[in-house]
């Protein structure tokens, strides 16, 4: 209860910014090699004018789960600075590495624009030498094999016979207020020019939420649940705090 208390409060907040607050500036990479989607917890971002290096140790959103992994430019100390075609200034280049098992990892561009879709940046990298497996979320089956990335690749487990239904345990479970709050934060998110970046990560991770508690897979579900929960709260939480404008 004091979670979703806190995160109304949070919507209270995040209703009550005006235009003049600080303009949040995100940054995405999805990376996938050989058609798979990737992990790895070693992300970090240089921004070359100021020497400053942000990594996936103090900005947890950075670490690439599932192929995706952002930041916001405010993470920055040291400040950053867009291109200025007035002065014909390219904008701050910034060096990142996404991965580490392809020269294509690592690899430059510049703040040229504050637009979220424009600051997406993907990877897609084709080579049959990459032994990816360790990148991958391991899942052991119910008969000892190994699968990865989903369970719904392990063999289909014989069922018993009918019986009472299995009582789900509590940190399992998503209540519907809580979806609902998350759902609506996403949209007040939308709404404001600067969240649109945010708002549109928050509802891949809400939609496959749905998707796999569709298959009653509850456990799977809410890990996508939090995460979504996770990032819409600490934007919330820097929007409260001023830090977007």
């Amino acid at each position: 209860m004091k979670k979703i208390i806190s995160f109304i409060v949070g919507l209270i907040l995040l209703m009550g910014i005006v235009i003049a607050q600080p303009v949040p500036t995100p940054v995405t990479f999805k990376v996938s090699v050989n058609g798979y989607s990737v992990n790895y917890g070693d992300t970090e971002v240089t921004n070359t004018r100021t020497g400053e290096k942000i990594t996936s140790k103090e900005v947890n959103s950075l670490e690439i789960i599932k192929g995706i992994g952002y930041f916001d430019l405010q993470e920055f100390k040291f400040g950053y600075q867009i291109a200025n075609p007035f002065f014909n200034y390219a904008g701050d280049k910034l060096d990142a590495r996404i991965c580490d098992v392809h020269p294509s990892c690592t690899f430059s561009f510049y703040i040229t624009t504050r637009d979220p879709i424009k600051n997406t940046f993907k990877i897609a990298i084709e080579d049959k030498t990459i032994l990816i497996d360790k990148y991958r979320d391991r899942i052991q089956c119910w008969d000892g094999s190994v699968v990865y990335d989903d369970s719904y690749l392990c063999p289909v487990q014989p069922q018993p016979k009918p019986g009472p239904e299995p009582v789900v345990p509590p940190e399992e479970e998503i209540s519907d207020l809580w979806k609902g709050l998350i759902a609506l934060a996403i949209i007040i998110l939308a709404a404001f020019g600067w969240g649109k970046g945010f708002a549109a990560l928050a509802n891949y991770y809400f939609n496959k939420a749905k998707e796999l508690e569709k298959q009653g897979k509850k456990a799977e579900a809410k890990k996508y649940y939090d995460r979504a929960s996770k990032m819409l709260k600490t934007v919330l939480k820097k929007a409260a705090e001023g830090k977007y404008k």
